[in-house]
Formats: structure tokens, sequence, C-alpha cells
């Protein structure tokens, strides 16, 4: 019972997991083989690296494999692509936004910020109405400055390997059709602590709905010393 596996190799759950599930891997197994029209829950190994290893592991479900860089760095370009700042503002019930933002403090909206409401016009529209003056100070603008670089700062921080990934940031995300090229998904990560305890962790939402949809794909992430 290796933890963590390597990229890509197979193996046994946990005995306390597998006797919680009722996997009864050990009749199952033959001489390191599974027995022909037997069925078992196993694990798989994903690339490891401490700051990334959650991002990996859900690159490892969407089958994405690049053995020469990161396996989280596609969900990465995804991620700074494909999501939009009227997502992003909703994401964990419209609290996530506000970790990667001062929303007490007014701004001074940078040179670009004017190219970047050309890039989203809808959010451009969903914070300033019929007028669209972006020199005119006033708390819609404010709050869209806020916005601009709330998003800007949350990409950074998804792009920088240097800084631990945290899953409470992403599991919204990921449970949500954000991108054309990647189902969502159910996640769930059952975490063994430092005193061999099981605990299977439950983010603190409001609808479990928000998170547990009927049409997605369902994921079982095995977590220990914070890697996946």
């Amino acid at each position: 019972n290796k933890f963590p596996l390597t990229n890509g190799k197979l193996g046994l759950l946990p005995k306390k997991i597998d006797d919680m599930l009722g996997n009864n891997s050990e009749r199952k197994i033959k001489k390191s083989n599974k027995i022909n029209g037997k069925i078992l829950f196993t694990r798989i190994g994903t690339f490891q690296d401490a700051n990334s290893s959650y991002l990996s592991a859900i690159a490892q479900v969407y089958g994405v494999k690049d053995i020469e860089l990161y396996d989280a760095k596609y969900l990465i370009e995804k991620i700074i692509s494909d999501l939009d700042p009227l997502t992003f503002i909703s994401l964990n019930g419209g609290e996530l936004w506000r970790h990667f933002v001062d929303i007490d403090q007014s701004l001074i909206p940078p040179p670009y910020f004017s190219k970047w409401c050309k890039t989203y016009p809808e959010t451009m529209d969903f914070f300033l109405g019929d007028n669209k003056s972006i020199t005119q100070p006033r708390e819609e603008l404010d709050n869209l400055v806020k916005v601009f670089i709330a998003f800007e700062n949350f990409k950074l921080y998804c792009g920088d390997f240097n800084v631990p990934k945290q899953p409470l940031y992403f599991t919204d995300l990921f449970s949500r059709s954000w991108s054309v090229d990647l189902k969502s998904l159910n996640i769930t990560i059952i975490k063994i602590t430092d005193d061999q305890k099981i605990v299977i962790e439950c983010p603190n939402v409001d609808d479990q709905l928000l998170l547990n949809k009927p049409q997605n794909k369902y994921c079982v992430l095995l977590s220990q010393d914070g890697l996946y």
C-alpha cells in the first residue's frame, strides 16, 4: 500500500477504505493480478508535486497525461484561457473572488483595463449597465475594477507552480461545464489523517447541489500528507 503511487501506476486501496467500501480486494487479486471477471475499486498514481498534486489528480481523471510537464499544466492553461469573469465571481457561492482582492479598497484601474473590458463585454455590461464610461468614478466602476484585479490575481495564482493549490478554490469550478473540452465532475476527497483516521472532506456550502450534480461524472480522490 505504497502512497503516493508513481504516475499512472495502479494499486490497491488502503485496507481501511477497502473494508469501508466492501471492496474485498484480497479475494479478487491473485499473484498481483486481478482475477478475471472480478470487479474492484483501485487507485491510480499521479504526477507528484507538492504544490500541484490536487490538480494533477484531477488531470488524471480527465485523461490528461503529459510526462514531460506537470499534468496540472493543461488544466491551468484551460482555466486561464476559458474561465470568464462572471463565472469566476459566482464560484463558491460568490465568495471565491473576495480571496484575491481587498474589497474594501478603492482601486485605480491600470492602463490595460480598457482592453480587458473589451475582451469581456458581458462582464462590463453586467456591472456598468448603460453607462460604459471607465473614466467616470462611481461605485459600479469600482466594483468592476475589483473583479478585474481579483480575476487576474486568480489566474496568476493558478499559473504559479511555486504556490500550493487549495482544492477549495477549484472544486466548484470543476463541477461546472465551464470549458467545452472538459466534463463536469462531482469530486469527493477521502483523506487519511496523521493518526490514520479516514475522513471524507465536505466543502462548507449552502447547497450541496452546487458541487454534486446528477449529470456529472464522479471522481474520488485519496489524500494523505497533502498529496493526492
